[in-house]
């Protein structure tokens, strides 16, 4: 869907140095002119989703820190709401990946009964889960938080909150109870220091944040001495990004993208010592793992052997950009030529920022999601109507682009479940 009203991008923030490093020495490496500031915000019509508020998108590369950042980012155009969905639980492959991670977590630090603070929790799964599995208590900080939302484990089932306040609006701080878990619809900060914390969890929220040495510092400051404190962060891999041109993960709200050496050094820096690095769920995240710093001067800065691959690599990424955006153009027109129907399936980031790249009038019309929060809801800047794959036993659409490879074989399955032969591509 093509419109000719488009709201104006935001154009005069710029910031130049590193956000890591604090290093000017930085190359400008892909540059989008627009795209929607919130890429996970649903919209209840085409029209109200056509006017989302666009962005423009200048990646910039730091080889002293091996750090990609949006240089045009404009923290001031940033709203989480109750209309912010992201979640990812509702698919059965993430949810494994989910409950592994969880299992390995409590047994590494002995979370048997302990206290869990999630900072930026969003929707309270992995909290839940985490606090369930651990038989502990979890408190969840996120200005975002919708209390009729909390799943139970599965990542599924609806619940009910006890103490909570129906007519509380979306904009006040409001304490929410739910089992072993308590939600604060707020930004964490030292106002809740008092709050026991055994593991300290932050997942996909270091990447939207402008200035993360002084988030991480405030984190920091707030474990104080608290040295049996863990801290676990998760954020979109860099790495894997540009060595397989997922071209796709680059949206606005993520104003960083961390590579191995990037999220170890900022941890570092702000008084934390790694304990370990890894790259999960299909090298599409890192988890980072890290310790409070007893002393400032006993912890060496972590050197990572990966920085002249990924130097490399970026190079590549920049040249190859443009490519696959005209490959999937041509193949979107060549769609339309034929008169084939095509549907995207994945109404996340990456699902919407394919849209709003391509810009084919009438080459895809809806975008299927599993996440029932999304259903009947619009895509944030180019319009299609997202739907349940139910809905595709009517529709039959020739072509299924699938946005994460990852899940490839429980999409096909799906298919194969409600009678649909199409062509299963991944994008």
């Amino acid at each position: 869907m093509e419109s000719e009203s488009i709201t104006p991008t935001s154009g005069t923030h710029q910031q130049t140095a590193c956000p890591v490093s604090s290093s000017n020495d930085t190359s400008v490496i892909v540059e989008i002119p627009r795209a929607p500031v919130n890429c996970n915000s649903l919209y209840e019509t085409c029209e109200a989703a056509l006017q989302a508020l666009q962005g423009k998108i200048q990646l910039a590369y730091s080889r002293q820190s091996q750090h990609i950042f949006n240089q045009a980012f404009d923290p001031e155009l940033m709203e989480y709401n109750i209309r912010y969905e992201n979640s990812q639980h509702f698919s059965p492959r993430f949810r494994t990946y989910a409950h592994d991670m969880a299992a390995q977590l409590i047994e590494r630090y002995q979370l048997r009964g302990k206290h869990i603070i999630d900072v930026g929790c969003g929707k309270g799964e992995f909290l839940t889960l985490l606090a369930d599995m651990a038989e502990g208590h979890g408190t969840g900080f996120d200005p975002s938080f919708v209390p009729d939302r909390v799943a139970d484990t599965d990542g599924i089932t609806y619940n009910a909150l006890t103490g909570a306040d129906p007519s509380a609006s979306s904009n006040e701080v409001t304490t929410f109870r739910f089992g072993r878990t308590t939600f604060v619809r707020d930004y964490y900060s030292m106002r809740y220091a008092s709050t026991p914390v055994d593991l300290m969890c932050s997942r996909h929220v270091l990447e939207h944040i402008p200035e993360p040495n002084a988030f991480l510092h405030d984190l920091r400051q707030i474990i104080g001495n608290r040295y049996h404190t863990a801290l676990f962060v998760e954020v979109p891999n860099a790495g894997y990004m540009v060595r397989n041109m997922a071209i796709w993960d680059i949206i606005y709200e993520h104003c960083s993208y961390y590579s191995v050496g990037s999220l170890a050094r900022v941890l570092h820096t702000n008084g934390f010592e790694v304990q370990r690095v890894n790259e999960v769920f299909g090298e599409q995240f890192l988890a980072i793992e890290a310790l409070p710093q007893v002393s400032t001067t006993s912890a060496e800065t972590p050197t990572w052997d990966g920085a002249a691959t990924m130097d490399r690599e970026v190079v590549a990424f920049a040249e190859n950009f443009q490519q696959k955006v005209d490959y999937w153009t041509e193949a979107l027109e060549r769609s339309v030529a034929t008169g084939k129907r095509a549907v995207v399936w994945g109404a996340g980031s990456k699902g919407v920022m394919f849209l709003n790249t391509m810009r084919v009038p009438d080459a895809v019309d809806y975008i299927v999601d599993i996440n029932p929060r999304k259903h009947g809801m619009f895509v944030a800047g180019a319009g299609q109507k997202i739907v349940p794959a139910d809905f595709l036993r009517e529709y039959q659409p020739d072509t299924v682009i699938i946005m994460n490879a990852i899940y490839v074989d429980e999409i096909r399955q799906q298919l194969d479940q409600i009678g649909v032969k199409a062509e299963c591509v991944a994008a």
